[in-house]
């Protein structure tokens, strides 16, 4: 008899929980998509840096898989060009993005419309 009635009572539950959590989560207050919007914001102007520690420039986006993850990063260089930096070809840092390779083997970035 108790097996029966905490299961109808976990059945219930979660018949009234799940419907509330996706209709919280749809309502926009503080969804996840803002939160990944916002991550990917901070990354924004933060200084970058070649191997030696010399300012090269600065990010001007970064661009995230489905989860979250930054998977690479636009940067801005101050003698010109645009380059993309993927994920693993940096180090985020403190005090911003360190390149792990030399900025010769980085691909210049995709012009937006």
């Amino acid at each position: 008899m108790f097996h029966k009635t905490f299961a109808a009572l976990g059945l219930t539950t979660a018949l009234l929980v799940i419907p509330a959590l996706a209709q919280a989560q749809d309502s926009g207050g503080g969804s996840h998509s803002d939160m990944k919007s916002d991550k990917l914001a901070a990354w924004e102007a933060l200084p970058v840096f070649d191997q030696a520690g010399k300012k090269i420039g600065t990010v001007t986006r970064a661009n995230a898989d489905g989860v979250g993850k930054v998977t690479d990063i636009i940067v801005q260089t101050d003698a010109g060009p645009s380059l993309m930096v993927g994920n693993e070809q940096f180090d985020h840092g403190t005090s911003g993005v360190t390149l792990k390779v030399p900025q010769s083997q980085l691909m210049a970035a995709p012009q937006s419309k």
